[in-house]
């Protein structure tokens, strides 16, 4: 069953880039009219309690992020499959598909302080 949620009551930082479909446009205006979302583009780069952390859509681009030796942590999506996997020093992740379609709703929790990576499955919170 479905829950409605209120997004807008949301105020932590939420950092966003485009996927297959590259509507620049749209993706910068929408973003622009929350203080707490940043739009990158194709690419984005943060870090957060000295863990330097990549994300981009296609697996291909983020396996050469994480060959550089720069990132704790790069994540990816395009194919919707949650995956966990270490590449050099990074660990290459796919958190899946919050949105459950084609494959299970998953998200990802990273614990910036141990750098554990825990895949879980809506249907089971």
């Amino acid at each position: 069953m479905w829950k409605t949620l209120n997004y807008t009551n949301f105020k932590g930082q939420i950092h966003i880039i485009s996927g297959n479909v590259k509507d620049e446009i749209t993706l910068k205006k929408v973003a622009s009219q929350f203080p707490h979302v940043k739009y990158y583009g194709e690419k984005g780069k943060i870090e957060i309690d000295n863990k330097k952390i990549a994300f981009v859509h296609f697996k291909e681009e983020a396996e050469k992020l994480a060959a550089e030796n720069k990132y704790d942590l790069v994540v990816f999506g395009h194919t919707h499959q949650s995956e966990i996997q270490n590449l050099n020093q990074a660990q290459l992740i796919n958190p899946g598909t919050v949105g459950g379609l084609y494959n299970k709703a998953t998200f990802i929790l990273y614990d910036t302080k141990t750098g554990a990576v825990e895949i879980k499955e809506l249907d089971n919170l």
